[in-house]
Order: structure tokens, then sequence, then C-alpha cells
């Protein structure tokens, strides 16, 4: 059975090449994703063809130097898609390690980034014009796809091997690629778990100084393994960012401790553990989506028929407090210990709208309900699964879709900017939850009725 991401090299013979490495490996390959082809391209005469000619050997090696923020960094899930292409790329940007235009080596390559979310990744393409010495190259595909990241680590482990094999067979050694690879392979499991962590932060885990290299150390030592994930998260991809989490994160645990709590929302969330099912990596926004709609059955239930009230009344209930200092990119740190279940925030989001602080409270309880035997949780903009769908979560409780939907045909059946401003007033969310509801919900139901 074919990878859903396949990279594939045939090998060709290359004359007048100066460099041993760019000379071994001159190859035709062929780039494909779920079956599509990201390489199909038109060349300067205007053929169509399905493959690139060029040395492997660069994307290789940009490969293995930014192995471990490649496959690890999910923080960069959090930029908007439309900025995931080689047009918005800086010399210092996040896509430096994730595209593989950043290759280079005076090679033609497509612009194709990689973003890893948890269980799996999201891989974009963009069609795009020649790019300067680019060979003449037009690249004529634009899609997505999101894969199984041990699927694309596989894929990446087997191109960089099968380039090096081909490095051996051509009699070229000692290049930057094998010494880097030879390295990365020596890795004894903590060392790897490090090298994880750094990468997670969107650097390179053997370019490290020895404070840096310290707090990434303590901090594994000092959280739960989920919990840490989510710290280097939230940490802006930078040991600057991390500091300031680790900081914030200190000062706001001074406040957690057992007090009495709403005995309504202990008995919401303990109930909910017995309908708490695995977030679906794939399509992790149902497990939101149901949720809440258990959630709403069981407040309906539990009060007579008042399920709309009972949800503000349950969501107001969450204690919340601020918590003074930066926090890089943290969103919110929740709780749930004994009986107290506490959501602790930077003072940023606290001084936030009303309606952008019931949103924060809603996808804390989603947290809560969907993370099973977690008691602690960061809340990130990232795109991991239990993110995803503790946001899912606060809309479809919020904001009910079949809700919106009665809404918006009272109101005429247009779905625009003034519509949707007028029932996230009425509902207490902000215009932005309504659009996404009637984006991700509404509008494909009614497509897939057509």
């Amino acid at each position: 059975m074919n990878s859903p991401f396949e990279i594939e090299v045939s090998w060709e013979d290359a004359h007048g090449v100066t460099s041993p490495e760019i000379e071994a490996t001159w190859a035709r390959m062929v780039v494909k994703v779920n079956g599509k082809l990201v390489t199909l391209v038109h060349g300067a005469d205007g053929t169509p063809r399905s493959g690139l000619y060029v040395s492997a050997y660069p994307l290789a090696e940009w490969i293995a130097f930014n192995w471990w923020a490649l496959t690890s960094e999910v923080q960069v899930s959090s930029v908007p898609p439309t900025e995931w292409t080689w047009a918005c790329a800086t010399p210092n940007s996040w896509l430096q390690r994730h595209n593989l235009r950043a290759a280079g080596g005076g090679m033609s390559w497509p612009d194709l980034t990689i973003v890893p979310e948890g269980a799996v990744s999201s891989v974009v393409w963009t069609k795009s014009e020649p790019q300067p010495g680019g060979r003449g190259l037009r690249f004529l595909m634009s899609d997505r796809a999101i894969l199984a990241s041990e699927a694309v680590t596989e894929t990446l482990q087997q191109f960089v091997e099968a380039v090096l094999e081909r490095l051996r067979e051509r009699d070229v050694r000692n290049s930057p690629l094998e010494r880097e690879w030879m390295v990365m392979n020596a890795l004894d499991a903590d060392e790897q778990e490090f090298a994880v962590s750094a990468g997670r932060l969107g650097l390179d885990p053997f370019s490290l100084d020895d404070a840096a290299a310290d707090e990434i150390v303590v901090l594994g030592q000092a959280y739960d393994h989920d919990l840490v994930g989510e710290i280097l998260d939230a940490s802006e991809s930078s040991v600057e960012g991390l500091r300031e989490v680790e900081g914030w994160l200190r000062a706001a645990t001074r406040y957690v401790a057992p007090t009495r709590q709403s005995r309504d929302l202990n008995h919401l969330l303990d109930s909910g553990k017995e309908v708490s099912t695995a977030v679906d990596p794939y399509r992790p926004w149902t497990a939101g989506y149901t949720g809440a709609g258990w959630v709403r059955a069981f407040l309906t239930a539990e009060r007579g028929g008042r399920g709309d009230d009972s949800v503000s009344t349950m969501v107001d209930s969450l204690e919340t407090m601020s918590v003074h200092g930066r926090a890089g990119g943290l969103e919110g740190f929740t709780v749930r210990e004994l009986d107290r279940t506490l959501l602790l925030v930077p003072e940023r989001e606290y001084a936030a709208t009303r309606a952008q602080e019931r949103f924060l409270k809603a996808r804390s309880l989603g947290a809560h309900l969907l993370g099973q035997d977690r008691t602690r949780f960061i809340l990130t903009k990232t795109h991991t699964p239990l993110q995803q769908a503790a946001r899912a979560f606060a809309a479809e409780l919020l904001a009910p879709a079949d809700v919106i939907q009665g809404m918006l045909t009272k109101l005429g059946g247009h779905a625009d900017p003034s519509a949707f401003d007028s029932i996230a007033g009425q509902l207490g969310v902000s215009p932005l939850v309504i659009q996404h509801q009637y984006e991700n919900q509404i509008a494909r139901r009614m497509a897939d009725s057509v």
C-alpha cells in the first residue's frame, strides 16, 4: 500500500557539476500527496510534466538539519493557513523550517509546507510562477491534506536514507548530511525527548546554549508530559517565550488550592466522564460538537427544559482569576482538583470582552470533558486535536448551529456580516464564532444536501 505522502527519485547522470554531492544525487523527483501530483509543472517551453530534474541532496540536507522542528513544532499550526506559502517567507520566518523551498541549492522546489499538529500533520501546496533562477518551472497545483504524522515522518526518513545510500554508492563520504544524520541516529531515548522538546520550540537541539538546554530539561522534570507539550506550544517558538510562560505558570499555580465549588458544575463534569471518548485527530471538531450536544441535553434534562439558561449559568459559574505577567502565547490555564475547577488567565485575556471571556470559559469546560483523565490543561492557539475539539465544543455549546440557522431564517436567510453581528449579540458570542459555525456546519450541510 502506497504512503499518503510520497517522494519518488529516479537517479540520473549529471555532467559538468562541480559539487560531488550534487552530481551524485541528480535525479528525476516526483512528489505526491494522497496520489495527487505536487510536482506537476510546466517547463519553459510550456510542456507539462509530472516531475522535477534536480539534485536530491539539498532537500535531504534541509530535512535533516530541520528535522526536529519539521516534525515537532506544533506552535506554527496557529498561523493562518493563508500564510503557509513561500510568498510570506522572510529570512527568519518559520517557513524556513517547514516549506520545501527553503531547501534552496539553486533548485526549483514546490511551495509545499508541512505543519505538525500532533498525531496528524497538515500539508499544503500552492501553485506558483517560476522562481528567480528556477529553470522556468511553473507549479500547477494547489491543495491541502491532513495526513498521519507517522506517515509523513517515515517518508522523510526514507528519502534522506535513500540519498545517503546513493552517496555511498558513488563514494561520496563525510558530507554534512551524513554527519548530521549519524548524530541524530546515535541519540538515546532521553536525548531524543530533549531534541523533540527543542524542536517543538522551533530550535536546533544541537545549537542551544547550556542555559536554554537546562531550562528545557527542568521543564520536563517539573510537569507531566502532556502539560510540557502545551507549555512548549504556548512559548511562541523561542526560549524567551518559554521563560515567560513558565514564569507565569509558576505564579498562577499559587492560586490552585482546594475550595468549595459549584455542586452543579462538579456533577456535570463527573457525569461527562462517562460519555467522553478519544478525540479523532482527523476530525477533532466532531468530538467537540458531540460533547456540546451532550451537555445541552444533560442540562435540559436536569433543569426541566431550560437548557439555554442553564448553559449560561453553568459557563458563568466557572471560577476565573486573572494572573499578572507576560504569558507568551498562553491563553488560559485550567485546573480541576478535588472539588474545584478553576480557569486562570493572563491579564490581557481577562481584560477581553465579555463574549471572549465566555468563550474561553467554555473552552476550559470542553478540555475537562474531552481530555479524559487529565486534570490540568493549557489553552493555546495551536491546532492540536484537543485544542481544536475544545474550540468546537465552545462554539457549539454557546452558539449551536441549529439555533443559528433558525435565527438566520427569521432574519431573511441572508448569511452576511450584519446578520452575524445581530445573532452574536443575542447569543453573547463574537461575530467570528457565528461565522465559523455557519461556514463549518451550516454551509457544509447545505452543500451536502444539493
